[in-house]
């Protein structure tokens, strides 16, 4: 079996994973690229498929701190990271972040 990484914007990924099942490709990675959000910055969400995947991804802002996960059982054996490296966006997370750094209060 070929193994393919994908790259995906927007829902191209969704469309690009639907083809490359139908074909019998194994999907190792997914890259989304960095998406620069107005008002706030810019973020980067990366996904990998392994047999230990836990369906989770985890919310990270630097300096690489763990602020949350979230599970969701979309697909199956991934993990996923989203990372927050903006300075400005990591400015506004940090200041919705509880006083243990383990949950953001809205």
């Amino acid at each position: 079996m070929h193994k393919i990484g994908l790259i995906g914007y927007r829902n191209h990924a969704k469309k690009l994973l639907d083809i490359v099942e139908k074909e019998g490709f194994e999907i190792s990675k997914i890259y989304h690229p960095t998406k620069n959000i107005d008002d706030f910055g810019e973020v980067r969400l990366q996904i990998a498929f392994h047999e230990k995947g836990n369906q989770q991804i985890v919310m990270v802002r630097r300096p690489r701190m763990k602020l949350k996960e979230y599970y969701k059982p979309l697909l199956p054996n991934y993990s996923g990271i989203l990372i927050i490296d903006d300075q400005k966006a990591n400015k506004i997370i940090r200041n919705l972040e509880d006083p243990e750094h383990k949950d953001l209060e809205l």
